[in-house]
């Protein structure tokens, strides 16, 4: 096992991502890594997400880490559909589940694509709303600016 990852992030098997994390009455917001020891932008993204778990880890946002490399079959799944392949730009995925329900992923997929498929801790801060998830808890919304409010206050400045 790489040595980056940090005690924080639970390490677990396909099972418990389907029956405890990927499923109805799971309740909360739960981050998954897939990665591979093998694979160079795994190793990168381990001190990453590691920062990630370290600053927002606790009751309301938890973390894990599944080695896609042990447990390649998992990959082929529907719900997963990734290629491990030793150059493969999905690698590592992101995935994050509320209320055990997948609610976002990266690297982005549209259109047959891979989109973005190195990415910062900032890159998965915004894009997951982490800040918002730690401080007000998984039921939060962002807060969403209609085009009449953005107008009107574009024109008060």
């Amino acid at each position: 096992m790489y040595n980056k990852w940090e005690s924080n992030i639970k390490a677990i098997t396909p099972a418990f991502l389907l029956s405890d994390i990927a499923c109805r009455g799971n309740e909360g917001v739960d981050l998954v890594v897939l990665y591979s020891d093998y694979h160079i932008n795994c190793r990168t993204m381990a001190s990453v997400f590691s920062d990630l778990a370290e600053r927002y880890s606790g009751e309301k946002i938890r973390f894990y880490r599944l080695d896609m490399g042990e447990y390649s079959a998992l990959a082929k799944m529907k719900d997963i559909d990734i290629d491990v392949s030793p150059m493969s730009s999905q690698m590592p995925t992101i995935i994050l589940y509320v209320d055990g329900e997948e609610h976002g992923r990266l690297p982005l997929k549209k259109g047959g694509k891979i989109h973005k498929k190195d990415f910062t801790s900032f890159d998965v801060i915004n894009a997951f709303e982490l800040d918002m998830r730690f401080t007000t808890g998984r039921d939060a919304k962002p807060k969403v600016i209609s085009k009449e409010n953005k107008a009107s206050t574009a024109s008060n400045k």
